[in-house]
């Protein structure tokens, strides 16, 4: 593409030829009103006409006039006619009235124009014919001028109004696929436009979003392959674990190494909803039956902790049972860990609707300050920055149970405060359905 051509399809000379078009346009209406207005004599030209097709009409009328001629002509173009011979006269309708001005004019022909009407006299012999042809309302012209102009004006200003949108749609375009970016989603593709700088703009962030991706991908792929790689010496170390005779090293080793597993397992269970071919196995379930079950499995110890609030249906639950059951018992864990010593229970409730399945888990521990609370379901993010495992492990466990949440088509919502504790309740639809993972 030349300079040239560069130059009269950029943005700019866009914009500016729409606007010199509605400025013209505009100028022109502008210039037509006013030149209705400057006419020092708007009537002359009407009289003129006027004036001859009287002429005319009392020519057929004749002289000596033939008064029933000339009804039949006021009746067909509706004009009134009056006839003057001396002291006598005639008229076609006997309200019409004769200002002063014309019947000082009946001395010699003439044409009078007052405000309703044109009076416009002719002699013929001994008589003289005055017609009165009714004036078009001067405030109906000048309101028809303005409506006129008026309707001109808005058909230019809407005509650039769509100009205007049409040239700047790609901005919309550009706007929704940096929500989307925003939001994670680097497969969004824009639009390219050929021709200016919007379409230069959306190719770079249609490039911009594919190294991005290719990143990503990257990244995942490599997360994917260590903690495969970390997974057999892991196992041997742990049989190796066993046969260590100090019993405080051994289960301090063994903790570890558990610890490095469930890392490990949770980094690629994260890598694999992650994935575009991930779909969700779904089963069809009973909520009440999950959770006290998930009690009973792994928190059997613990039970005298908790306090159930289990709300029993007979409605089946259509979701992925290991994964929701992963994302419970992460939550019940999380908020016995972050119980501390607060000698109130952790309450567990669960809530079914015919549409939806909402567990929430209440802890009365230390809380987490308001701050924090938007990133608590983001990767690897902690609030204590030591990362110490009687604090809470690395930050997967929440962000897992959101890619859980999510893949279902449901929402988690947290709610905290220092010293009081902290409230986290999911809500997933009875009737999960593929699109949604």
């Amino acid at each position: 593409m030349t300079n040239r051509s560069r130059i009269f399809q950029s943005l700019f000379a866009k914009l500016l030829t729409i606007f010199l078009m509605s400025m013209g346009s505009l100028a022109l209406v502008a210039y037509g009103l006013i030149e209705l207005s400057r006419s020092k004599d708007p009537d002359r030209p009407v009289m003129d006409n006027l004036s001859r097709y009287a002429e005319y009409l009392a020519s057929d009328i004749g002289s000596p006039p033939n008064l029933t001629r000339a009804q039949e002509i006021s009746d067909r173009v509706r004009i009134n006619i009056a006839i003057f011979h001396g002291e006598i006269s005639w008229k076609t309708n006997a309200d019409m009235p004769i200002p002063e001005r014309a019947r000082q004019a009946l001395v010699q022909p003439s044409t009078v124009t007052t405000k309703t009407a044109y009076f416009i006299f002719f002699t013929r012999g001994p008589f003289t014919f005055v017609f009165e042809i009714p004036k078009v309302n001067e405030f109906e012209w000048r309101a028809w001028r303005l409506i006129v102009a008026g309707v001109l004006a808005f058909l230019i200003l809407l005509f650039s109004y769509q100009a205007v949108s049409r040239t700047l749609k790609p901005l919309s375009w550009i706007r929704e696929g940096a929500i989307r970016m925003g939001r994670g989603d680097f497969q969004t593709r824009l639009p390219e436009i050929k021709g200016d700088e919007l379409g230069e703009l959306a190719v770079e962030i249609n490039e911009m979003g594919s190294r991005i991706e290719k990143l990503l991908e990257s990244k995942r792929q490599l997360l994917l392959a260590i903690s495969h790689e970390v997974r057999t010496p892991l196992t041997r170390a742990l049989v190796s674990a066993e046969f260590i005779k100090d019993r405080s090293v051994k289960d301090a080793l063994v903790a570890d190494l558990k610890e490095m597993g469930k890392l490990t397992e949770e980094i690629l269970e994260a890598e694999n909803m992650g994935s575009r071919h991930f779909q969700l196995n779904l089963e069809r379930c009973r909520a009440s039956d999950i959770l006290l079950q998930i009690v009973e499995d792994k928190f059997e110890a613990q039970k005298d902790r908790l306090e159930i609030h289990c709300q029993e249906s007979s409605l089946d639950w259509t979701c992925d049972i290991t994964r929701m059951k992963l994302v419970w018992k992460n939550l019940i864990e999380n908020a016995l860990t972050h119980s501390g010593k607060s000698e109130r229970a952790v309450q567990l409730r669960l809530e079914e609707t015919p549409d939806l399945v909402s567990f929430e888990v209440r802890d009365y521990g230390q809380g987490v300050s308001s701050e924090h609370i938007p990133h608590l379901t983001e990767a690897f993010y902690r609030t204590d920055a030591s990362r110490r495992r009687h604090t809470g492990g690395y930050g997967l466990g929440l962000y897992l149970c959101r890619l859980v949440v999510e893949a279902h088509g449901g929402k988690i919502k947290i709610e905290s405060q220092v010293a009081q504790g902290t409230r986290v309740r999911t809500q997933v639809p009875r009737q999960v359905s593929l699109k949604n993972s």
